[in-house]
């Protein structure tokens, strides 16, 4: 699809929607700037239940079933991705565990399912910068723990929190710490709005669909005016190629070089 997107000469965009969320916006801005200074690490939590009792999950049968493409990781950790990569750049490398630890998906019915996928992964990223990474993601657990990543650097330290099902903008609560000091909350700067501009909002109710709207917007700038969408297809095939590189981590139990799945080998 990268290739073909190239081929064709359009523009291509993911509709992966953490990027635009504004406490990421000025945590990227603020490792931009060096005010933060040198990144040293980041951890990620996505931890969810889907399946382990929870009458939402029944909409979601789908994910169970290998041959659709779904997976923890291909699903919760395709997200995180994007947003780590956003904020830190490429991974360089991985190695990981993945489980299936929920045999049996009960649903309202009283039907049932033996799920084909994984459904919990544990994940360590080197990043090309340097940075370390650790990612926790699971859609069984038994509580709805949501959304948290902490993110470690030389001056100041980020964590951004959501106890919900998928972090959103309107819910995102974003931290801050200084070197001596213990984490604080701290209001997103007026210049990371929470929604799109007022054409969306008459329109739209959920929060999640504000998100989804700004990076339409950003898809419709791009084709009007050039540059690229956020996310785009190159850091999407970067993003599957960290993918597959966990998948071949978890068998080997091994590090994987990602540019190495990049090229083919």
């Amino acid at each position: 699809m990268r290739d073909a997107a190239r081929a064709a000469g359009v523009v291509a965009a993911i509709d992966s929607v953490m990027p635009w969320h504004g406490a990421n916006r000025f945590i990227r801005d603020e490792l931009a700037s060096g005010r933060a200074g040198k990144p040293i690490s980041v951890e990620a939590r996505f931890v969810i239940n889907l399946f382990n009792g929870n009458p939402h999950g029944d909409y979601w049968q789908w994910f169970g079933v290998r041959s659709n493409g779904a997976s923890v990781v291909r699903n919760l950790g395709t997200h995180t991705l994007h947003l780590l990569v956003y904020l830190l750049g490429e991974v360089e490398a991985v190695t990981a565990l993945t489980a299936k630890a929920l045999k049996e998906w009960h649903f309202q019915d009283g039907t049932m399912m033996r799920p084909q996928v994984d459904d919990t992964a544990q994940i360590l990223l080197r990043f090309a910068n340097g940075t370390m990474g650790s990612v926790t993601l699971g859609w069984c657990s038994a509580p709805i723990s949501g959304w948290r990543m902490e993110l470690s650097a030389e001056n100041v330290s980020y964590r951004t929190e959501d106890p919900g099902y998928f972090p959103t903008n309107a819910d995102l609560k974003l931290l801050r710490g200084e070197r001596t000091q213990a984490f604080v909350p701290m209001p997103v700067p007026p210049a990371y709005p929470s929604a799109p501009d007022e054409r969306f909002r008459s329109a739209l109710g959920a929060a999640q669909a504000w998100d989804i709207a700004q990076a339409a917007q950003d898809f419709v700038r791009a084709i009007r005016t050039g540059g690229a969408p956020l996310p785009d297809f190159e850091t999407g095939y970067h993003v599957e190629a960290v993918v597959e590189a966990i998948a071949r981590a978890s068998e080997s139990r091994t590090w994987v070089s990602v540019a190495d799945v990049s090229a083919g080998r």
